[in-house]
């Protein structure tokens, strides 16, 4: 089937748009990505030296009311899954979260313990959608006495990057289809002496020499 140049002009319009609205929306969504993870790290990197700080007494006191106290307070934000407040080797002294380990227990990301141990800031890691940083616990002498472990999620910011996308998705979509509408009127415009001058050049060629 031969296509007019008219219709030609309209898909070559409306390819040319789809490929650029979704070059834009994959650009976007990259770049949301990496600032997701970017505002998770430096969030978990803020709250996990707030507590190192505020847990430096309540760990040489052990005192466990505040300890619990601070850690509770650090996964009441929906992006914090589970804070630790753990002893000098490493291990669990208490634990806040929907899946808190026991006393004693060792964290899942042990190998941050000993760079953390030699840091002034945070040690972190990163798993899939979770974000996990441990830092040292120290007294006014430098000695550490302990470390915060605190893991995060980055889910819920996924999920408002979805909705995002969605929005961006029927954005785009829209422009689609203005785009299509403006196409059409284009190409009917533009296309109308070609097609004019291709009739004219067929007639001649079957005989009407006197076509103008």
């Amino acid at each position: 089937m031969r296509f007019s140049f008219r219709q030609q002009l309209i898909a070559y319009t409306l390819a040319i748009t789809s490929v650029i609205s979704a070059t834009v929306i994959v650009t976007n969504l990259a770049k949301e990505q990496q600032q997701i993870v970017e505002r998770v790290e430096e969030k978990g990197r803020t709250l996990a030296t707030g507590l190192a700080l505020n847990l430096v007494d309540p760990v040489a006191l052990l005192a466990i009311d505040r300890i619990k106290m601070l850690l509770r307070s650090a996964v009441a934000d929906a992006d914090v899954a589970a804070a630790y407040a753990l002893d000098e080797f490493g291990l669990v002294l208490f634990g806040a979260g929907e899946h808190a380990l026991q006393r004693g227990s060792a964290i899942d990301a042990m190998e941050l313990v000993q760079p953390a141990s030699k840091s002034s800031g945070a040690s972190v890691v990163r798993t899939g959608t979770t974000t996990k940083i441990v830092h040292a616990v120290r007294l006014a002498d430098g000695s550490t006495i302990g470390f915060v472990f605190v893991e995060l999620s980055t889910v819920g910011m996924r999920a408002l990057q979805i909705a995002a996308a969605y929005q961006s998705a029927m954005l785009a979509l829209g422009l689609l289809l203005i785009a299509a509408v403006l196409a059409y009127f284009l190409a009917r415009r533009f296309s109308r002496p070609v097609e004019e001058l291709v009739q004219a050049a067929d007639m001649v060629a079957s005989g009407g020499l006197d076509t103008r």
